[in-house]
């Protein structure tokens, strides 16, 4: 999920897809590119091709301004 100019109900319907891949069981949706507007605290799922945040892919999180390899 990426937030950016979507207006609000686009970015509620990208949450309602994240949330009914968890209840799946799929994770969250891997992504070739950093967030436009990181937020501590924010998880992502990065490709490690496309976006590398730093150890390849996997999941991150926000930390103290950096993306932190869960």
């Amino acid at each position: 999920m990426q937030l950016g100019t979507d207006s609000v109900e686009e970015q509620l319907q990208e949450l309602r897809n994240a949330v009914n891949l968890l209840q799946e069981g799929q994770g969250f949706p891997r992504i070739s590119v950093a967030p436009l507007k990181p937020r501590e605290g924010q998880l992502v799922n990065a490709d490690g091709v496309g976006w590398n945040p730093g150890s390849g892919a996997g999941y991150y999180e926000r930390k103290g301004g950096v993306w932190v390899k869960l």
